[in-house]
């Protein structure tokens, strides 16, 4: 009897928990914003890994009905002034074509390439389809941003930032769907504030 008892406890206990988890998947998945998205960049995320004090922080919003994507993007402290921001097509710790040119200092960009800022800087604007670059090998042919959309959606783009010291990339991170946070965490301002990744 004891051990009727015990078996019953112990698989009541063993639903409850499954039942916890499963629910909190279903949360967490609710609480992904589909029009925000995110990108925290270290040296680390570089492939290989670079050891430097840069950081940069990346934000996103996916404006779909307009058919575009207004960003930001803030970085400082890197070791090296900065030749180009791009977006790549790629997994982590993977190489991938570039999708978007965000800045450039470098000779031989398009004309209404924004420059870097060399030092710390925060830069921002907005990704239209027309910024979306072929990528032949990867499938992603230009002008789409449908094509954009769905490879951020799928966590398979990357922000890079290219310096002197580091032309391959000095900081790198991959863009993920940002997660909303349902109190009112950092202003007291009574709106929903977004956390990062």
């Amino acid at each position: 009897m004891v051990n009727f008892g015990l078996c019953l406890l112990f698989s009541l206990s063993l639903l409850l928990t499954c039942g916890a988890i499963q629910l909190s998947a279903q949360e967490t998945d609710e609480d992904l914003d589909r029009r925000q998205a995110v990108a925290r960049l270290t040296g680390f995320k570089e492939v290989p890994s670079v050891v430097t004090s840069g950081r940069g922080v990346f934000h996103a919003e996916l404006i779909e009905d307009a058919g575009e994507i207004s960003y930001s993007l803030e970085y400082r402290d890197l070791e090296g002034d900065v030749t180009e921001v791009l977006i790549h097509l790629g997994r982590p710790a993977t190489h991938g074509g570039i999708l978007v040119l965000l800045c450039s200092n470098m000779l031989g960009s398009p004309n209404e390439t924004q420059s870097c800022p060399t030092d710390s800087a925060e830069i921002s604007g907005t990704i239209t389809a027309e910024d979306v670059q072929a990528i032949a090998d990867q499938g992603v042919e230009a002008g789409s941003l449908e094509d954009l959309l769905r490879s951020i959606r799928a966590r398979a783009t990357y922000v890079n930032v290219s310096t002197g010291l580091y032309p391959d990339g000095e900081i790198r991170g991959q863009i993920r769907r940002a997660r909303r946070v349902h109190r009112d965490a950092a202003d007291g301002d009574g709106v929903t504030d977004i956390a990062g990744e």
